[in-house]
């Protein structure tokens, strides 16, 4: 239960960031101008970009860091993990349970087979 719960808690704080920080970014952009500019869209691009950096950065090795379900989707496009890694065989807890207890495709050298 503890190998699912680690990587399960990053992916739960780097989504709350990533709508925390967006969403503000949002607010700040109309607080500031009165309206949405191309200088406030700036700023909210600069915002979410930052904060994937970070949580990417800071979360990655611990659980993969798909904080996006797009990302999931690419990988799985591109064959670096399965259908019951990205929740598409079984889904829930069991699944990602299996998906992070293995460690990144790369660190063992490869796609998951």
């Amino acid at each position: 239960m503890e190998k699912a719960l680690k990587p399960c808690v990053a992916e739960a704080i780097g989504t709350f960031a990533l709508c925390f920080i967006g969403a503000g970014a949002i607010c700040i952009a109309q607080l500031m101008e009165g309206r949405v500019t191309n200088a406030g869209l700036i700023g909210i691009a600069l915002a979410h970009g930052c904060v994937l950096a970070v949580m990417i950065s800071a979360m990655g090795h611990i659980s993969g860091g798909h904080f996006n379900p797009a990302v999931t989707f690419g990988v799985l496009v591109g064959n670096k993990i399965s259908g019951g890694m990205a929740g598409g065989d079984d889904g829930g807890l069991r699944t990602q349970q299996h998906r992070f207890s293995g460690g990144h495709a790369s660190e063992r050298g490869g796609a998951d087979r």
